[in-house]
């Protein structure tokens, strides 16, 4: 016999005027505490995911036990314990009328003796109980998962009946693409699975831990398991290789921005910001009367939208070098240097518009 949940009951009663001269109690009922003695919580998740139990009386008038459990979302089933015992007192489950309303059902046992006793404030263990193996969930999540790919997560279950509907979650659901909660049920191994997709943000912001949990009755019930995976940073800020698509060189994730604070005492934003703006950065030795062009540089000829910069170690003066801009090879930026000897030109492609 397994015990699904343990509760305590603190016996309260109705009276009623009886012959004109005495009360007498007309009903016994009790308020459920997860302690003996403790505030009120009637909560019976253990029976039934989400449920909460509603009415535990003892009648004198009818004689009888009855109890109600309401779910969250339907009736809870017939079946969902075999025994009930108050104060030790074992009613079983298939010896009770039972009935549904909404979403609470109602279990009634005929009893011409008083399970809770006839002492007000006086304290009972109250215990439901299967015959059959408590059931078992088993989450497992990936270790990690990168921006843009699906990650697939495995439940495995003992003692669940083929069918049965398990509600998953994950948390910073913002971080993703598609669903972060659903509904999936067991197959006749007692499997299910769920995917979710971390989106690709082309943001630099680090890795971040995620929880995932399984839960059984509704979104709201118990958790049954829970794990942690970590969601990679692969699809950070993109560096300065730009879109060109050109020739000869390129941009470099290892040239950014940097702020400083007041009076450059430090840096406020630091490097890792890459400029998205830089299409070209190339240093390169340049032989006399030799140029370098730069193509696939989109709106070349629109010196609205594109910088160049120059920059010599022989000083910052463009007499001896240039460059010239052209439409063709989907935009080309030519630098040349103009002398007959060698010269390293810096050369800083910006788009500015």
């Amino acid at each position: 016999m397994a015990i699904l949940q343990t509760k305590y009951l603190k016996v309260g009663a109705l009276s009623t005027f009886a012959y004109g001269y005495f009360y007498s109690t007309f009903f016994s009922y009790g308020t459920l505490s997860n302690t003996s003695g403790g505030s009120q919580n009637s909560s019976v998740s253990g029976v039934v995911g989400g449920g909460n139990c509603y009415t535990l009386n003892y009648s004198t008038f009818s004689t009888s036990v009855s109890m109600a459990i309401t779910g969250s979302v339907s009736a809870p089933s017939a079946t969902v314990f075999d025994t009930l015992k108050i104060g030790g007192v074992s009613f079983l489950r298939s010896a009770a009328t039972s009935s549904t309303s909404g979403t609470v059902r109602t279990w009634i046992w005929s009893s011409s003796s008083n399970p809770f006793g006839t002492t007000v404030n006086a304290i009972k263990t109250i215990r439901w109980e299967t015959t059959t193996a408590t059931p078992s969930y088993t989450l497992t999540t990936p270790t990690s998962i990168n921006e843009g790919s699906a990650g697939t997560f495995n439940i495995a279950t003992a003692n669940v009946s083929t069918g049965t509907s398990l509600y998953w979650s994950i948390t910073s659901p913002t971080q993703f693409t598609g669903s972060t909660s659903g509904t999936v049920t067991t197959n006749s191994s007692g499997a299910a699975s769920f995917s979710v997709t971390p989106t690709a943000d082309t943001t630099t912001e680090g890795s971040l831990q995620v929880t995932a949990r399984i839960r059984t009755g509704s979104q709201g019930g118990t958790i049954v398991d829970s794990g942690t995976f970590v969601v990679n940073d692969t699809s950070t800020t993109p560096g300065g290789s730009g879109g060109g698509g050109q020739t000869g060189g390129s941009g470099s994730s290892g040239y950014g921005v940097e702020i400083f604070g007041p009076n450059n005492t430090s840096v406020v934003f630091g490097s890792d910001l890459r400029c998205t703006s830089i299409q070209v950065y190339d240093s390169r030795i340049y032989s006399g009367n030799t140029s370098h062009s730069f193509t696939g540089i989109t709106n070349a000829t629109d010196s609205s939208k594109v910088e160049v910069v120059l920059s010599s170690a022989y000083g910052t003066s463009t007499v001896s070098y240039g460059y010239a801009r052209s439409s063709a090879n989907g935009g080309t930026i030519t630098v040349s240097n103009n002398t007959g000897g060698s010269r390293r030109i810096e050369t800083v492609i910006l788009r500015i518009g």
